[in-house]
């Protein structure tokens, strides 16, 4: 990040989904099944 102050980045353990060519219901269901394999 560019910004000198509280630079916005994901957490150490966060996992980053590219939903940016699904559409909104496989964002949803590829973001469900990886909440319900945390679990």
């Amino acid at each position: 990040s560019h910004r000198e102050i509280a630079p916005l980045k994901p957490a150490e353990d966060s996992i980053i989904v590219d939903t940016s060519e699904m559409p909104l219901d496989e964002s949803i269901r590829t973001v469900v099944n990886l909440i319900k394999e945390k679990m």
